[in-house]
């Protein structure tokens, strides 16, 4: 089982809400409290082993709840791998009366739940999850699934909000100090992007490319494949 390190006390965030822990903070409770911070109406969110067993959380919920959550999403993922004629599910969305799931697996032993308002399970941004995934599989030691990168960062623009990105760092997680900014070259627009989305092919002072997308939340991520 992962032992969380424990984080310093100089490196945390301010709590998105008085949730009263039943555990100390360990390095994956900053990028849990991300994903429920970038969220729209997530109320939590977990890491879970594959016995069930929350390894940390983060949210507005009772911890005893969020265990018991957990638990329970870690059940549900191992009935369906005993069905021979199911796929390996990577993500479920459940719908309940009182709350919604979004359950991803990051590997054969652990998995990521987070619950939100129980219209909104769809609307999780796959970047926000995405981001998550690539920060708790580098903490942990997991391998990481083949696919974008999908990193979030903050991005200066030439005009407010309605201009072409300057320059990009990445967001700061779990620490006071800010990442160094780097200028960004704008090469063109990615297309085929969802509603209220944009995006740009972008080069960076190092000479590596990447695309760089502007989600309807405002919140900006860039590809780390390139």
């Amino acid at each position: 089982m992962i032992r969380p390190r424990e984080r310093k006390a100089t490196e945390g965030r301010r709590p998105l809400q008085s949730l009263k822990r039943d555990q100390g903070a360990s390095v994956f409770t900053s990028i849990l409290e991300r994903v429920v911070a970038e969220t729209r109406s997530a109320r939590a969110a977990a890491l879970f082993d594959y016995e069930g067993e929350t390894v940390d959380y983060a949210g507005s919920l009772d911890p005893f709840q969020i265990r018991i959550i957990a638990a329970h999403c870690q059940i549900l993922l191992a009935e369906l791998r005993e069905l021979a004629k199911v796929p390996a599910a990577n993500q479920l969305c459940i719908r309940a009366r009182g709350s919604a799931f979004v359950v991803r697996t990051l590997d054969d032993a652990y998995s990521l739940v987070v619950i939100t308002h129980p219209r909104a399970p769809f609307a999780v941004s796959e970047r926000v999850l995405r981001d998550a995934e690539v920060v708790l599989a580098a903490e942990a030691g997991l391998s990481l699934r083949p696919g974008p990168k999908w990193r979030r960062v903050d991005v200066e623009l030439a005009d407010g909000r309605r201009g072409s990105p300057l320059r990009v760092r990445p967001t700061a997680l779990g620490t006071i100090e800010q990442p160094a900014w780097e200028g960004v070259l704008v090469l063109g627009a990615v297309v085929g992007l969802a509603a209220r989305e944009r995006g740009y092919r972008v080069r960076f002072d190092n000479g590596n490319e990447a695309n760089l997308v502007c989600e309807r939340s405002r919140l900006w991520f860039v590809d780390e494949h390139g």
